[in-house]
């Protein structure tokens, strides 16, 4: 943007040399005429529309707060998704399925160093979880945790929780589904 300077009076001469025009030595004051009256400027208050991926699937991103996807790990259904489902008579009919319980929720699915799945998860004492390679590499850089930085001191328990969900998570996915659903 241009800034426009006018003179403040036009009445002062100048003494000290007679050369220099009457209007450089006047003070000077910001007209604020160049400013367009129909155009302002705007503030971006929204998310983009797009979904962090990273804090999606492990729950961290670490942009935080400086990240301009949204942080939302939930999951929704689209609107043709919903219509069909109210033509079908099947909307709403099995939405205990997709209530999270309370362990759930709990849980993460993902370390949060390498961002694959767990290969022996490990729990610290201020409770995240990681791989057991990952943590131990880098336990040898800090020691300290990963996420939040608090002191490890070194102990790094199995997490059998998480183990057992895995296992269950596992057994869910090798069964052959059944001729019921269709």
């Amino acid at each position: 943007m241009m800034i426009k300077f006018i003179a403040a009076s036009t009445t002062t001469t100048n003494t000290l040399n007679p050369k220099t025009p009457p209007w450089a030595t006047l003070p000077l004051v910001w007209s604020g005429k160049d400013q367009s009256e129909h155009l302002r400027a705007t503030v971006r208050w929204d998310y983009q529309p797009d979904i962090c991926i990273d804090h999606k699937e492990t729950g961290f991103c670490g942009f935080g707060d400086s990240c301009k996807f949204l942080h939302d790990r939930s999951d929704y259904k689209h609107g043709w998704q919903i219509e069909r489902e109210l033509e079908e008579g099947r909307y709403g009919a099995n939405d205990e399925n997709y209530e999270v319980s309370s362990d759930e929720e709990d849980l993460p699915f993902k370390c949060f160093i390498c961002s694959d799945s767990f290969k022996n998860p490990i729990i610290t004492k201020c409770r995240h979880y990681f791989c057991e390679a990952c943590a131990l590499q880098h336990y040898r850089k800090s020691k300290r945790c990963y996420v939040c930085n608090q002191q490890t001191n070194g102990v790094f328990n199995p997490a059998k929780e998480l183990m057992a969900k895995m296992q269950k998570q596992q057994a869910a996915d090798d069964q052959p589904p059944s001729d019921e659903d269709d």
